[in-house]
């Protein structure tokens, strides 16, 4: 197999990850070829042409069986169907797949409409979320909506080591994220960011500079770091007893962005926002602390702060083993790879593509009674 892929980048190493998780499965052999290409370096109509029209000459040469549309929902993107049909129609008949990154599909944030249409012109539409999400994918007509969430890039954060134990940290709580800028009521952007904000200022009175705050625009917070460059999360993380995940963009199933996973790798007890359906992926209570509301986010860190170091220290272990065991981004490019030979196969024997058992999902798992809800219209 030779895969395709439309990375949502200027130059592959804005997604080194997925980049060096295709180019890793040509070297162990597990795929015949990867072609990258970069979509935000296309400008205007013109650019884009030509961005089809390369991508159209390169699946011709190789015989690419598989276009990936990477997170396909920066902005300004102009409508996909006639690059995707261009495609489509190769003598091949290469699948065409869309994923998708970002937190959409709670009231006042609805996907962008390039995206959908991209979704509606593939075989299969991965999502970092389900619940709403899928469902209006599905009701626009997407085939095959599929549940992928995030993972920790290998590249950047995947060689972290665990924290040394009888080190001073000089926070007991900290928390990576920017100041959200949301002003508009209608968005839930707006709504999420002022979520944030309150818990971080809960924090703060309780924690006051013991509380770290990384990130852009907290000034005037007595523990305000300033921002840090991407690749530093874990590192920085290890500064804390305790790591505080934010509130997330998408109350959507399943959702998480990808900080949490790069958090998870530094070895530090990590406590999030409760999303239905994350302590599918992320065992509760064992791989992540998942809280409700400004109450129950105080007194799991309590907890955590009342316990030992070595304790702590065993608790971040465990997590930062998940992410390594099941949450790269690796683990994702090649769970992809795998679904893209069942598409391939079902239609070479002309039958239907069966949904297959999603390794991120932890081992305590049903996993026939996800596939309701991590698999739409299969």
């Amino acid at each position: 197999m030779h895969v395709t892929v439309l990375l949502q980048a200027v130059n592959p190493g804005d997604q080194l990850g997925y980049d060096a998780g295709f180019r890793s499965l040509v070297s162990r052999g597990r795929i015949a070829g990867y072609s990258p290409f970069c979509y935000r370096a296309a400008n205007g109509p013109s650019g884009w042409s030509a961005l089809w029209q390369s991508v159209a000459a390169d699946m011709r040469a190789t015989g690419s069986e598989v276009l990936m549309c990477q997170f396909f929902h920066g902005s300004g993107l102009p409508d996909p169907r006639a690059g995707l049909a261009q495609i489509a129609s190769l003598p091949q008949r290469p699948i065409v797949a869309t994923t998708c990154g970002d937190g959409f599909g709670p009231r006042f944030a609805a996907p962008p409409q390039q995206f959908v249409r991209a979704a509606v012109a593939s075989d299969i539409t991965f999502c970092t979320s389900m619940g709403r999400l899928a469902t209006g994918l599905t009701r626009a007509g997407a085939k095959r909506v599929t549940l992928m969430p995030h993972g920790a890039c290998d590249v950047r954060f995947g060689a972290t080591q665990p924290p040394e134990l009888n080190v001073d940290r000089p926070f007991d709580v900290l928390f990576v994220g920017n100041r959200p800028e949301g002003r508009n009521f209608a968005k839930h952007l707006f709504w999420s960011g002022r979520r944030r904000l309150e818990l971080v200022e809960v924090l703060s009175r309780r924690f006051g500079p013991r509380f770290g705050v990384f990130g852009r625009g907290w000034d005037g917070f007595a523990g305000w770091q300033g921002p840090i460059p991407f690749d530093q999360q874990s590192l920085v993380c290890q500064q804390s007893s305790v790591v505080f995940g934010g509130y997330p963009g998408s109350s959507c199933d399943y959702y998480l962005s990808d900080r949490p996973f790069s958090a998870m790798v530094s070895g530090v007890p990590f406590v999030d926002f409760d999303v239905p359906r994350i302590d599918r992926i992320l065992k509760r209570s064992e791989e992540v602390f998942l809280f409700h509301d400004a109450d129950s986010l105080l007194r799991i860190i309590e907890l955590q702060l009342a316990r030992t170091a070595t304790e702590r220290q065993e608790t971040g272990r465990v997590a930062a083993n998940a992410v390594r065991d099941r949450h790269l981004v690796s683990h994702r490019v090649e769970l992809m790879v795998e679904i893209f030979d069942e598409l391939l196969e079902a239609r070479a024997r002309h039958r239907d593509a069966l949904a297959m058992p999603l390794p991120f999902f932890h081992d305590g798992v049903d996993q026939s009674a996800e596939q309701p809800t991590a698999f739409l219209n299969w």
